[in-house]
């Protein structure tokens, strides 16, 4: 969140014609990298919890 608000301070403090539109830009680009480490971290979750579970399927029918 820390990321998020300097990026704004950062593009507001130049203060030229592009303003505006470098602070859309930054969100945008901040958006989209907490978006792709979300999914990365998703589906590495996911997978966690995959293989745990059929490691866990496996030792019940060892048993």
């Amino acid at each position: 969140m820390s990321d998020y608000t300097m990026r704004i301070d950062y593009s507001t403090i130049l203060k030229n014609d592009h303003t505006e539109t470098s602070c859309v830009y930054e969100l945008n680009r901040y958006g989209f990298e907490s978006a792709l480490i979300l999914s990365q971290s998703l589906i590495l979750n996911i997978l966690l919890l995959v293989v745990v579970g059929v490691i866990s399927v496996l030792v019940l029918i060892q048993s």
